[in-house]
This record gives C-alpha cells, sequence and structure tokens, in this order.
C-alpha cells in the first residue's frame, strides 16, 4: 500500500499523463489482487483499466498514447503466459534476465509498433538493441537516484543525486545515438489506411485473448493488415486546413503549391503521401492551372473547362457550383481535405467527416 501510495504521487508530480494512469490503474488493481489472494496480473486487470478510463475519457481510445500503452501491455500478459514454461527451465540468472529482457522488449515493441506506424508513418526497427541497454539502466541507476533527488530538494542537496542520474542519461542518450546511426534505423513509409489497423488490432486481441491453438487465426488477420497497408491509395489531393497548402499527386509527381505563411509542420506530415514522388513546387497565376481532371485556381474562374474537381486556396463563391470543389471556404467549414479521383467522381473526405459530432469534438462553424 505504500508502494501504491507513492506511484500515485509520481503520477501526480508527473501531470497524470495515459501511460502513467494506465500503469497506476494496473498498479491499483494488482495491489487489490495480492491483498485479496488473486492473481495479480491478468487479461480482466487489463480489461477493468481500459474500462476505468474509457469510460472517464472515451477519445483516448483514438490517440497513439492508449492504442501503444495497452497493445503491448496486452502483448506482454499473452506472451508471458504462453512462454511461461520455457523460461522455467534456465536456471542461469544472468541468461535469465537478458532473455527475459529481449522478450520483453520484443512483444511489448512488435505489439505498438504497427500502431506507431500508423500514427506516425515511420518505424524504428533497432528498438531491442536500444532497450537492452536503456531498461536496466533506467530501472536500476536512473530513477532510483531521481528518487533520492526528490527526497533531497527540501534540504537542497538534490545536486548530489541528480549528477549521478545525469551520467546514467547521458549514457542512454550515448547509446540511442549510436543506435540512430545505424543503417535505416528510421523507416518513413507510406500511408497506411484505418482498415489496415483495424485488422490488426483484431488479429492481435484474437492471438492474446485465445489460449488454445485456434490463438494462431489471428495470424490471419495481420496478414490482411499487410494486404491493406501494401495496397492501399494514397489521396489524389490534399488541401490544408487554411488552404495554404495545395498538392496534387500526377504520375510519380506531386504538384505542390505553398503560399505564404503555409504550416510547415503539416507539410512535413504529408510527407509520407510523398514517398517514391518527386516534389515539384507550382505557380499558378490569375487564369489558374489546369492539372488534369483538377483545375486549381487562384481566383473564381469564368469557366471550369473539362475539370472534375475545383480546388482554390480563395473562396470560389458562386464559381463552378456544379462540381465538387475545395476551397477557402469548404475548409473553413470542413477542416483539411483529402480526394480521390475515380472514374465516377472524385470521392472527398474531410476532418469534420472523420472527427464526427461527438461531444469531445468542437463546435465546427455553421455552413
Amino acid at each position: 500500500m505504500a508502494a501504491l501510495a507513492g506511484g500515485a504521487g509520481y503520477a501526480a508530480l508527473t501531470g497524470a499523463h495515459l501511460p502513467i494512469l494506465r500503469s497506476l490503474a494496473m498498479a491499483s488493481l494488482v495491489t487489490l489482487g495480492v491483498l485479496a489472494g488473486r492473481r495479480a496480473i491478468s487479461l480482466r486487470g487489463l480489461a477493468l483499466a481500459a474500462f476505468l478510463l474509457l469510460a472517464a475519457t472515451p477519445e483516448t481510445i483514438l490517440g497513439v498514447s492508449f492504442q501503444m500503452s495497452f497493445s503491448a501491455v496486452l502483448a506482454l500478459i499473452a506472451g508471458y503466459a504462453a512462454a511461461q514454461k520455457f523460461f522455467l527451465k534456465i536456471h542461469n540468472k544472468l541468461l535469465h534476465h537478458m532473455l527475459t529482457l529481449t522478450f520483453t522488449s520484443l512483444l511489448a515493441g512488435g505489439a505498438s509498433m504497427p500502431f506507431a506506424a500508423y500514427q506516425f508513418q515511420q518505424i524504428e526497427p533497432y528498438w531491442i538493441p536500444a532497450n537492452l541497454i536503456a531498461v536496466p539502466l533506467t530501472a536500476l541507476w536512473i530513477m532510483p537516484w531521481g528518487l533520492v533527488a526528490l527526497v533531497l530538494m527540501p534540504f537542497g542537496l538534490a545536486a548530489f543525486a541528480l549528477i549521478p542520474m545525469g551520467w546514467g542519461i547521458g549514457i542512454i542518450v550515448w547509446a540511442t545515438t549510436q543506435v540512430a546511426a545505424w543503417p535505416e534505423a528510421l523507416m518513413s513509409l507510406p500511408f497506411i489506411p484505418p482498415a489496415a489497423i483495424l485488422a490488426y488490432t483484431a488479429g492481435l486481441t484474437w492471438l492474446c485473448l485465445w489460449r488454445t491453438k485456434i490463438r494462431f487465426c489471428g495470424l490471419a488477420a495481420f496478414i490482411l493488415a499487410l494486404w491493406f497497408a501494401t495496397t492501399a491509395r494514397p489521396p489524389d489531393v490534399l488541401v490544408s486546413a487554411d488552404a495554404r497548402l495545395i498538392a496534387v499527386r500526377q504520375a510519380n509527381k506531386i504538384l505542390l503549391l505553398r503560399l505564404p505563411k503555409a504550416s510547415g509542420y503539416t507539410l512535413s506530415e504529408w510527407a509520407p503521401m510523398f514517398l517514391d514522388h518527386n516534389v515539384v513546387p507550382i505557380t499558378c497565376g490569375a487564369l489558374g492551372c489546369p492539372l488534369g481532371r483538377v483545375l486549381l485556381t487562384m481566383t473564381a474562374p469564368a469557366s471550369c473547362g473539362a475539370a472534375s474537381l475545383v480546388i482554390s486556396p480563395e473562396p470560389l463563391r458562386g464559381a463552378c457550383a456544379a462540381l465538387p470543389r475545395i476551397d477557402r471556404l469548404t475548409t473553413w467549414q470542413n477542416g483539411a481535405t483529402v480526394a480521390w479521383l475515380t472514374p465516377l467522381g472524385p470521392s472527398l473526405l474531410t476532418d469534420r467527416d472523420v472527427e464526427g459530432d461527438r461531444p469531445w469534438v468542437m463546435p465546427w462553424p455553421e455552413e
């Protein structure tokens, strides 16, 4: 109970972020299990922790922190339950420690990596070597010195603990710098559709919840997720929320219109859409830029020609009213917009469509 109280204080001290709250909820359930003489670590405990967090903040299920932390713990509990007999046969303590540390990194990192790939369009394949250094050093050196520093702070003596703590942090920074210099240490990925991560989540859940051989049917969902990810077609058109950035895909080129004060962060987030494409900056005069089936115009055009989609960083007013349009007014009303050019016409998806009308979503401007 004293350790649990210390954990609660640590959670409050660090800002009570989602991973900390998840850990605190799990620790509370473990403590309750120990006091009641029940199994302390189980999938039921994880389910209860998830239920409590989602009951209080349901929107967190869409966040990368929730997805990565709960998938990692799910894989750890199920993985060690399956491999328990194997590890009991290893009597060499050093070998046992190294194998369990590697297995832990493999389970947690492997389960959460697809969510990182989906959210950030990049992966770090060398997480296991980095964790073999960082995890024990954090647990056995950095965190204990941090707790000592916390105790010494009221007396003005925290430096005696923070200095050796800094040595450990310096070693981790050095180790991660070395790993980051390895070939392909950070791999950028192309566009990953929601269907891929949903299929992966279903497969992971199935694989971890079942205890018999039927669990391996979840691997079929992994294959389906991989198929979704490798066959996904990125959008043909991207328009930022302020319409200052407009990108149109044509063959192996990305035609990019970047107006003054356009968001550099948004452009960097678009980068996975541009893999294997040459980015060609363009400028459009008063007459606009006919880009195949897309008409990119700076002003309301007198004629839309043969275009099937009209885009403008300025309000189009009544121009080309019969065609699908993306302009400064529509992005103000609906947020950032992407479009796929199909034989049946443009298919548009807006930020408003994705966020929906939910209690935690700020009201969108009225049309």
